[in-house]
């Protein structure tokens, strides 16, 4: 099993990293924003809709991101369609990576 594991994780790298950073981001928002707890929070769940998520979480976010990624975002990141969910959030992070 595993050797089927990593084939397909050379075949199309970019989708088991991107579950991967999603998977990680899910685990910080759920620790840190209780508003998200008990709910059925996935890759697509507005995270700043509502305002569970506020400017001062939004920089949390962004700082964790930029701690557990090694990355450094730019003032060009900081726009709603970056942070608006998991899925952006880690389209977000691969973007940095592979820069």
């Amino acid at each position: 099993m595993i050797g089927n594991q990593e084939n397909t994780a050379e075949q199309d790298s970019s989708t088991v990293t991107s579950l991967e950073i999603g998977v990680q981001i899910k685990q910080f928002v759920l620790e840190r924003f209780p508003a998200f707890v008990g709910t059925s929070l996935d890759a697509t769940t507005p995270l700043l809709e509502d305002g569970e998520i506020d400017s001062l979480g939004a920089i949390e976010l962004v700082n964790f991101l930029e701690e557990s990624f090694d990355i450094e975002m730019e003032d060009k990141d900081f726009v709603p369609e970056n942070l608006e969910t998991i899925s952006a959030l880690s389209e977000l992070v691969i973007s940095k990576l592979d820069k």
